[in-house]
Parts: C-alpha cells; sequence; structure tokens
C-alpha cells in the first residue's frame, strides 16, 4: 500500500476525530455557529479578573486555581454571549460556581470539531506550554474539558446539541475569557504593541524593542516558542489579545494547530508558528533541552472525564491511554480520555528536536 502524503495523512486523521465523535454520541456535522442572545459583561465576573501572570503576583487568580474552577462539577450558566470575530461556532459563557463565584470563559462543544478546527487542539495547547513555561509565563489561557446541562445550553445559546451518549450534558473545552486584555487593533493604536490597527500581519516581534525591553523580550519569545511547538496554522493578528499594564500577549485561538492546517495567508506575514526571535529565556531553553520523547506521552491523555449515575460527565484522574489512540475522543464504559493522536505528538516531537538542535548549534541563543 502507498505512503500517505502528509496533508493527505492529516486530513484522514481528522476525519477520524470527527467520526470518532460521531460514534462517542457528538454532532458529527458541519458545525453551526450558537445565537446567544445576551451580551459580554451583562453579568459582572467576580475580582480579581486578572490571571497571575507578567510579573503580577496579588489582586489576580493564578493559573493552576483557574483550573480548577473550569473543572468544577456544579457550573451554572448564567449568561452566553457571541464570540467576537470567527466562524467555529464558539460563544463567550458566564458561569458561576456553587459558591457564587462568577467567571467568563470561552466555549467550543467538540460537536464543533471540523476540518478546520479541532476543539482539543485547544486543551494540548494549554499542556504544552506548562511543558516548558513556569505559570507565571503562560502565554495560552487555562484550558480544560466541561459538559455543560444540555437544558441549560440550549436555552442559553439558542441552539441544539446532542447530549454525550447517556448523559444530560454537551462536552466541550473552556478556557478563561481574559478581562481586561485588548485586541490588537485597540493594543496597536495605543502603542502597546507595534504595527498598524487594521493590519492582519500579527508583527509582534520588534527587534529594537526586543533589544531594550526585558518584558517584551521575555513574553514574545514565550508567545513564539509555544506557537511553534504547536504548530499553530492560523496565528494571525486577530488570534492575539494583551494586557496593557503591565503588557502581556496571549494566543488565545488555538483550534487550528498539530499539523490540522497552516493557512496560506500567513505564508506573507509575520508567522510566529515559525521561529523569528533570537533567543528565548535560559531557564526555559534549559527546561526545553530536558524534555525527551518520553515526557510527551503525558499528551496522549490531555484529561479524562467519568460518567456517574447523575448523568453528568465529571473530570476526574487520568489513568492510562485506553481505545484507538488516533481518535482525540475516546471512551471505555462511563470513561472518557482526550487527546493528541500519535501523528500530533510527533508534530511536537520534531519541532522539540528543531529547538534543541538549534540551542546546541547556537543559532537559536539564551539571555
Amino acid at each position: 500500500m502507498p505512503k500517505l502524503r502528509p496533508r493527505l495523512l492529516l486530513a484522514f486523521v481528522t476525519l477520524l476525530l470527527v467520526v470518532g465523535a460521531s460514534w462517542l454520541g457528538f454532532s458529527s456535522c458541519h458545525p453551526s455557529r450558537p445565537e446567544p442572545r445576551g451580551e459580554l459583561g451583562d453579568v459582572p465576573p467576580s475580582e480579581p479578573t486578572r490571571l497571575c501572570v507578567g510579573g503580577v503576583r496579588s489582586d489576580c487568580r493564578r493559573p493552576d486555581r483557574i483550573r480548577e474552577l473550569l473543572a468544577t462539577e456544579s457550573l451554572v450558566v448564567v449568561q452566553a454571549a457571541p464570540a467576537p470575530g470567527g466562524a467555529q461556532g464558539a460563544a463567550v459563557l458566564t458561569l458561576r460556581t456553587p459558591d457564587g463565584l462568577t467567571f467568563d470563559v470561552k466555549w467550543r462543544s467538540l460537536g464543533s470539531a471540523s476540518r478546520s478546527n479541532d476543539p482539543i487542539a485547544e486543551l494540548g495547547a494549554d499542556r504544552v506550554q506548562r511543558l516548558v513555561l513556569g505559570p507565571g509565563d503562560l502565554v495560552i489561557p487555562p484550558t480544560a474539558p466541561h459538559c455543560l446541562p444540555a437544558a441549560s445550553y440550549e436555552r442559553r445559546l439558542g441552539h441544539r446539541r446532542d447530549a454525550f451518549d447517556g448523559s444530560d450534558c454537551v462536552l466541550g473545552i473552556v478556557s478563561l475569557w481574559l478581562h481586561g486584555a485588548v485586541d490588537m487593533n485597540e493594543a496597536r493604536r495605543t502603542g502597546v504593541v507595534p504595527g498598524e490597527a487594521g493590519d492582519a500581519d500579527p508583527g509582534l516581534y520588534d527587534p529594537l524593542r526586543f533589544e531594550r525591553d526585558a518584558r517584551y523580550r521575555r513574553n514574545v519569545a514565550h508567545l513564539n516558542l509555544v506557537a511553534f511547538l504547536i504548530a499553530h496554522g492560523d496565528a494571525h493578528a486577530g488570534q492575539f489579545v494583551t494586557y496593557r499594564d503591565p503588557p502581556h500577549l496571549f494566543l488565545v485561538d488555538n483550534s487550528v494547530a498539530f499539523g490540522l492546517d497552516h493557512r496560506s495567508a500567513m505564508d506573507e506575514r509575520q508567522d510566529l508558528a515559525r521561529i523569528v526571535v533570537p533567543s528565548i529565556p535560559r531557564e526555559t531553553a534549559a527546561r526545553l533541552r530536558a524534555l525527551t520523547r518520553t515526557d510527551l506521552d503525558e499528551l496522549r491523555v490531555l484529561a479524562e472525564l467519568r460518567l456517574e449515575a447523575s448523568g453528568r460527565l465529571v473530570a476526574t484522574d487520568a489513568g492510562e491511554p485506553f481505545g484507538d489512540p488516533d481518535e482525540g475522543a475516546r471512551r471505555q464504559g462511563e470513561r472518557v480520555q482526550l487527546g493528541l493522536s500519535p501523528e500530533q505528538i510527533e508534530v511536537v516531537w520534531s519541532r522539540v528536536r528543531l529547538l534543541q538542535a538549534s540551542l546546541d548549534d547556537g543559532s537559536l541563543g539564551v539571555f
């Protein structure tokens, strides 16, 4: 049998993802966009809303605490709003914990998966960054799976998604909505980042500023490193936001990654999925050098959930991988695992090896 070319193989793996999702009880048709009727901000989030990154350590929330909140079993959807921009079926939800804490998340159901959108890649991107970055340096918002009650989902989002087979909830991926962060147009108008408002080219790496501004240098180096490791296929300006005081850039849409696709429009732009910075922080380089192929096996199980008798699908400790490794969503009895496929993990490993070689030969420096 002849070997498949890389792009054909990736398309085939994506097809398996969508078919697998259908077998698990998710919709496998073309994604339909939610039509929530609310407005972002109608229900204010609980303070503090800022994430503890970029040297900020007070009046903020730690990334590990955010992940705990995202995994809370009895979150209630109190508000839903359309996600600004994009066409992949994302929405912004306001969630409330049983003790009254309110926060906003970006939501993307697993049923929205398509050839150009892999919700599980959002989960993988967060895990990959944690392999090489400390909590205060994160450039992707904390992300987790969550299963929303089907009745509440339909009422709040204005469209129907089939519940997970045997449950009363719709499974998807949530990531913290970064209140206080601004998009690239606003950041450029106010001089927080280089470039002209309205330009789709990110243009985030400025050689002179990289040399002179230590905080910017560290943040942009990490942003470039992570976008490269996950093989982000569509890192245009609309995928980034930034805090302003102090500045800290984030990559907030990672559903096109791990070899799923690479948009040709990025060929004429400063693509952070290619290494454009001349150097990375010394301690980050040390973490990168220490990575082995075995370390990446944890990407096979990004999260595990358990179907309870009540019909809720809740987060549980991850066990050994089971099922077909080429399927992003796998089920065994009452257990569900979400993870990257061997092909996707090899994409990450090949890039780790390239970076290790670049550090060894000095073509990628450290500071």
